[in-house]
């Protein structure tokens, strides 16, 4: 069984609150027996404004079943779903010692060799690779994001909500396997 989390990097944004700060990773203490227990005892800012830190993820070799070396947690990885810029984070080490960015992957290197952008959530693969998940191409293609999914009682209808455009859409099934858009409400969306 793994050991007990000391702390937990939290990403904090500040994007719709009108404060024109850089995002940050807050260091929270989990200890319960430490007088800082639930406080923030590290905020990292990153050095761009609006990138949206969105969902942190391990860099390889970090595996809580493993053992010994390989279970150290040293790299977070923090992709900026609005900027499409990459942050590798060092937070090895004791948990009193501040996260430091070592590593940053410009918005441009990601669009010219991926081809894509909106950076979502990080996954480290078995085989040692990253994985980023995005939600569209650096054009603003195919940017969406499907938060539900639901299918009616009687299968009839179909109900997607989609968390980037703001809506949710209700589809026909009826028609074999070409679903009809037959219902759409718009909120605010992802503005």
């Amino acid at each position: 069984m793994a050991p007990r989390e000391e702390v937990a990097y939290v990403t904090c944004t500040y994007r719709g609150t009108c404060i024109e700060q850089p995002d940050f990773l807050a260091t929270v203490d989990l200890n319960p027996r430490s007088p800082t227990y639930g406080q923030v005892l590290h905020r990292l800012p990153v050095p761009n404004l609006k990138d949206e830190l969105h969902s942190a993820g391990w860099a390889p070799a970090c595996g809580c079943s493993d053992s010994g070396a390989a279970a150290k947690r040293t790299k977070l990885v923090l992709p900026g779903l609005i900027s499409s810029r990459i942050y590798v984070v060092d937070v090895g080490g004791s948990p009193c010692r501040p996260p430091r960015i070592c590593k940053m992957i410009e918005p441009v290197d990601v669009f010219w060799k991926c081809n894509k952008g909106y950076l979502a959530v990080t996954h480290a693969l078995p085989n040692g690779d990253i994985l980023i998940a995005n939600m569209g191409d650096p054009a603003g293609n195919g940017k969406a994001f499907i938060a539900d999914l639901v299918i009616s009682p009687d299968d009839r209808f179909l109900f997607l909500c989609n968390w980037w455009h703001g809506d949710i859409r209700q589809y026909e099934l009826l028609r074999g396997c070409k679903p009809r858009l037959v219902g759409q409400v718009r909120g605010q969306g992802h503005q």
